[in-house]
């Protein structure tokens, strides 16, 4: 049986690894990336329309006219001062210095074609005269004249071939369409909407009424069914017209403008209700123009022939009002640009679908290991990190018993006697010792020991003189048996003693 903290912390390490497992499966921030961008095939996404924009370019019957597109998530900016800056439905909106370089970029003659997140409306630029609020959902009701359900689309993403298909502009008739019924607060009869509600399973639930109906309608419509955390809950679907639309359009929106900070603005399309839906005004030398709701241009849209020409319009006008900024400025800088734009020197106005604000709304701020895309390996170095931190920790199998002993060399040994001697001043003793080991070296060599008469005979031996030999003698004598001894007397008897123990070995040539 395991010991309780082994069981513990086995249980901690069997934890993170299951972790990592299902984080493969299951990510907690969920997807980084939003639905409604340009590269979504959804029914908010925009890749219908960023494609539908590259074959108008590249089509002979309109590429005389229509710009090059270019879709950029590298910067905010466009690189032209000239350019058409489409920001549709970002998943955020500009911080305080992003804003302040739109607001350059209008300034200096680029136009700004904004329409706010359909999830999130409320919006607020006012450098650039940009404010957009919510519609409530009693105010949706108002408008609407009827119950204000969410029109959500219809869940599931829009195919290659479908969305190629449908959103082509020499497409002259919606073979697409669904047409459905629904009732407009201003001729009172039926209108027809390219969308309907997804089928429910079962009868309807009568609508109920409420005894007290908010302010806007006669009688408040609730269904018993009504999702009230719903984002959508106040949405709008209004009969649209304007001077971009050859026929009314259905418009579908959460947000209404409400503060519009220039003047000379000019209305591009107004619903049936008479709420201002796309607004443009000058800023500068460029132009802003602002939509309440992304609809138009998304994915579901384009399926749609009265909404596509709205959305296409609506660019089409945002990049005129681009490439004539510079007739605000004298004739001749208008001039010079002219002649360099068609002799190639400088580029011509683009349109630039701007994904900036989708892409760096969370991976690009807490690190790219953990973006979708390298998410998958980044949980299996950490699940191979864990099994290897398991393993190190935990004891498989019986213990190995250590075989390995501890030796130490003789230099070792020697160095550990003589910092022990040194630090206890027992310098006399090792004095001792040492012409102990010399006597009794010398009386195995010469069968006598270091008697002081034999001074004559050692010096014969060592070519020293006698009484050097038996002075010095003397000395360590006389050091060993004394109890205060010097570290500097000690090491310079021991000196003279190895070297005239060296001269007994017979090596008087090297010491000398």
């Amino acid at each position: 049986m395991k010991p309780k903290q082994t069981r513990r912390f086995d249980t901690a390490w069997a934890s993170l690894a299951l972790g990592c497992i299902v984080l493969q499966f299951w990510w907690l921030p969920g997807e980084s990336r939003t639905t409604a961008d340009s590269y979504s095939n959804s029914f908010d996404g925009k890749l219908a329309l960023y494609r539908m924009l590259q074959e108008m370019h590249q089509n002979p019957r309109t590429a005389a006219w229509f710009p090059e597109v270019e879709r950029r998530s590298d910067s905010l900016i466009p690189e032209g001062d000239h350019d058409t800056l489409l920001l549709i439905s970002p998943d955020r909106y500009p911080t305080p210095a992003e804003e302040e370089l739109l607001y350059q970029f209008v300034n200096n003659g680029g136009t700004l074609l904004f329409a706010p997140n359909i999830l999130s409306p409320n919006v607020q630029l006012l450098s650039l005269g940009i404010d957009i609020d919510e519609i409530e959902y009693w105010e949706a009701q108002a408008r609407s004249g009827t119950h204000a359900a969410s029109p959500t689309s219809p869940a599931g993403p829009v195919t290659g071939e479908a969305t190629d298909a449908s959103v082509s502009p020499e497409t002259d008739a919606d073979s697409t369409d669904t047409n459905g019924s629904v009732t407009s607060p201003s001729s009172g009869g039926a209108r027809t909407t390219d969308r309907t509600s997804p089928p429910q399973d079962g009868d309807p639930v009568p609508p109920v009424p409420v005894s007290n109906p908010l302010p806007g309608s006669d009688e408040t419509i609730v269904s018993p069914n009504e999702d009230f955390d719903d984002p959508l809950r106040g949405t709008v679907v209004e009969t649209a017209s304007g001077t971009l639309t050859d026929s009314p359009i259905d418009w579908r929106t959460t947000g209404k403008i409400t503060q519009r900070k220039f003047t000379g603005v000019e209305v591009l399309l107004k619903t049936a209700s008479g709420s201002d839906e796309v607004v443009a005004w000058k800023q500068g030398y460029g132009t802003v123009i602002v939509c309440s709701s992304p609809d138009v241009f998304s994915n579901a849209s384009m399926f749609s022939r009265p909404l596509r020409r709205a959305a296409v319009g609506l660019i089409v006008h945002a990049h005129r009002q681009s490439f004539d900024s510079f007739e605000t400025h004298s004739s001749q800088e208008h001039s010079a640009y002219r002649e360099s734009v068609t002799s190639g020197e400088q580029a011509s106005p683009k349109i630039v679908v701007s994904e900036f604000l989708n892409v760096s709304v969370d991976y690009q701020q807490h690190g790219v290991l953990v973006s979708p895309a390298l998410r998958s390996g980044t949980l299996q170095l950490v699940l191979v990190a864990v099994l290897c931190g398991w393993f190190g920790f935990h004891r498989f199998g019986p213990a190995i018993p250590d075989d390995s002993k501890q030796r130490r060399t003789l230099n070792e040994s020697a160095m550990a006697v003589g910092n022990l001697l040194y630090h206890l001043r027992s310098g006399g003793a090792v004095i001792q010792r040492y012409i102990d080991y010399i006597s009794v070296s010398t009386r195995r060599r010469t069968g006598a020991g270091l008697q002081p008469e034999r001074a004559a005979q050692l010096a014969a031996i060592t070519g020293l003189s006698a009484d050097e030999i038996r002075e010095n003698l003397s000395r360590a004598q006389t050091l060993s048996k004394s109890q205060t001894t010097s570290t500097a007397q000690v090491a310079e008897r021991l000196r003279w003693l190895a070297d005239f123990h060296n001269r007994l070995q017979g090596n008087r040539d090297r010491t000398g």
